[in-house]
């Protein structure tokens, strides 16, 4: 009766023909993934399967926080376009592959039926530690850039009411060569506002 360091020691030899029948997959399910380099990709799903078999071998689920490998992935995805949810599918197809093969070498060499429980409870909660890792990774991406923009705008904003012309206006939807007149006034509650008002054409 084979044990569950046997099934890892094959799982573990089968990791490289594993790799490339995941990118193919995921090449082929996820159509934002054709800006992802191929060396690239087979560089994470690497990573994830040697995250599982890592967890395998330990007989414990890693926790979202020390996953780093898909927090870079997170942001190597992020950096080329790919929908957060479309990432989430890269990952559960990378896992998913893993755990079938686990599944097989399992039953196909005879593991014990609780051991063959426990490992595929392992997978499960792999999947579910780096989908967890994934998200938190790419909402603060989402946050930072938000904020980077906000930033920004507020940097034009000032620019121009000091009477200059901004470096950059993608982020702002004003006419970088039209004249604008800065505006202040006093309200009734005391409150100050800061208004732009474009001057209109001569004529």
């Amino acid at each position: 009766m084979a044990t569950l360091d046997d099934v890892i020691s094959a799982l573990g030899a089968s990791l490289d023909s594993l790799a490339a029948e995941t990118c193919l997959q995921i090449y082929s399910e996820l159509d934002s993934y054709v800006a992802v380099e191929p060396a690239a990709l087979a560089s994470a799903v690497s990573r994830n399967l040697r995250t599982a078999l890592s967890a395998l071998r330990d007989q414990q689920v890693p926790s979202p926080d020390t996953l780093d490998g898909a927090a870079l992935t997170a942001r190597e995805r992020y950096e080329t376009g790919v929908p957060v949810e479309e990432i989430v599918r890269g990952f559960r197809i990378s896992i998913s592959l893993i755990h079938e093969r686990f599944l097989d070498l399992a039953m196909s060499l005879g593991l014990p039926v609780e051991a063959t429980v426990a490992g595929s409870r392992t997978m499960w909660g792999v999947g579910d530690a780096l989908t967890t890792r994934i998200i938190t990774s790419y909402q603060a991406l989402e946050l930072d850039r938000a904020l980077r923009d906000a930033q920004h705008r507020a940097a034009v904003v000032r620019s121009l009411l000091a009477g200059e012309t901004p470096d950059d206006t993608s982020l702002v939807a004003i006419d970088a060569d039209g004249r604008y007149a800065a505006v202040r006034c006093e309200v009734r509650l005391r409150a100050r506002w800061t208004l732009l008002s474009r001057r209109p054409s001569a004529h």
